[in-house]
């Protein structure tokens, strides 16, 4: 299938420095960052498999690479990796001649003996036609909920009427310091610091019943390796009842001192006074959260602090009346029947079946 003068094969370790020049091109840095963005993401990933993705072989060199990245998911105690479909690029030269789906397609047969599913949750306008080529379904729409603080509409505000630089010294936010500083919130304290603390937010989600769906392995051994993507910044703010921390969010800090909030655990409640601490500290102008596949409680506890649906990030569209991005799915084989789409009774083509949140994305 294809051009024969491409050869569609699993990625080793020789092919390393090839793929490294070419991703490149997509993640728009090279040498050392490339090298330990890599090494951290694949390699040190505790869910790693091998291979960790396909590569496209031409005149002996690589020209393409198509990344698998893998989460321990579990679903009323069973526990299964599924792969991400992630970090397609092709070099410039070699583009347009089906690379990109020759490399998924190759993926099913590798890796079709030790997993079942494909789950893409950072497609493009670009990618999806590739996606819906191979099969793959479309499992809910990408979409967010956000909460604009005082500090934001002040920013908006004096930008619309052409006044952009007073706004931003109107709306200016404290310096958000990561040294696990601290302040009260009624009868809690709230620490702030770019610091996991992998057991204690493992125990805390262990305390909060997965509803019968299926969700993130969210052990200490993924907390311990997740957060130390050289790419992103975060900050963790944990709730803390006497000397025990009960409920956490974890944020991907972004520019202009938006936060987006990739992992939680806590009740409802516990997380409601927590956030809303966070929106008080002046720290952030916005935070923003996917809101589909949610833990029960959590969807009440964001509309009640104010968060407002909205449409997925402008940057990943080409049009304003292009619908959301879906997170997509598929079975790993390639001649799959209907019983592949199962695991047990639990179909996962229906969205309640699944909880889901940023921290199960590779792009965060």
């Amino acid at each position: 299938m294809g051009d024969p003068s491409y050869e569609i094969i699993p990625y080793r370790h020789e092919h390393r420095d090839e793929v490294l020049d070419v991703m490149g091109y997509l993640w728009g840095v090279r040498g050392e960052m490339a090298e330990s963005y890599f090494q951290w993401k694949y390699l040190e990933n505790p869910a790693r498999v091998d291979p960790p993705g396909m590569v496209a072989i031409h005149g002996g060199k690589v020209v393409a690479f198509r990344g698998y990245f893998p989460n321990r998911w579990t679903l009323l105690g069973r526990k299964l990796v599924i792969l991400s479909p992630c970090d397609t690029c092709v070099d410039p030269a070699h583009r347009r001649r089906g690379l990109s789906v020759r490399m998924g397609y190759e993926a099913m047969v590798q890796y079709a003996g030790n997993h079942r599913f494909f789950l893409n949750l950072s497609s493009s306008e670009s990618s999806l036609p590739g996606y819906k080529k191979m099969g793959f379904f479309p499992l809910v729409p990408r979409t967010s909920a956000v909460k604009y603080t005082t500090r934001e509409y002040i920013r908006l505000g004096f930008r619309k009427v052409g006044l952009h630089g007073l706004g931003e010294y109107l709306s200016r936010c404290r310096h958000l310091e990561l040294s696990g500083q601290s302040h009260p919130s009624g009868s809690y304290r709230v620490q702030t610091t770019g610091e996991t603390l992998p057991v204690e937010m493992a125990e805390i989600i262990a305390a909060s019943p997965g509803g019968g769906r299926l969700q993130l392995d969210r052990d200490s051994d993924l907390y311990a390796w997740r957060f130390r993507n050289p790419r992103r910044t975060y900050a963790f703010h944990y709730l803390i009842e006497g000397s025990q921390p009960v409920a956490f969010v974890a944020m991907r800090l972004a520019p202009k001192n938006q936060g987006d909030i990739l992992d939680y655990g806590g009740s409802a409640k516990e997380l409601e006074i927590l956030i809303r601490s966070v929106l008080g500290s002046g720290f952030y102008r916005s935070l923003s959260t996917w809101d589909f596949a949610l833990r029960d409680g959590i969807g009440p506890c964001l509309g009640s602090l104010g968060f407002v649906k909205a449409a997925f990030p402008d940057f990943l569209r080409s049009s304003s009346k292009m619908e959301d991005l879906p997170l997509l799915l598929r079975p790993v084989r390639a001649e799959s029947e209907e019983q592949d789409w199962f695991i047990g009774e639990v179909d996962l083509r229906r969205k309640e079946n699944w909880q889901i949140s940023g921290i199960c994305s590779e792009a965060y």
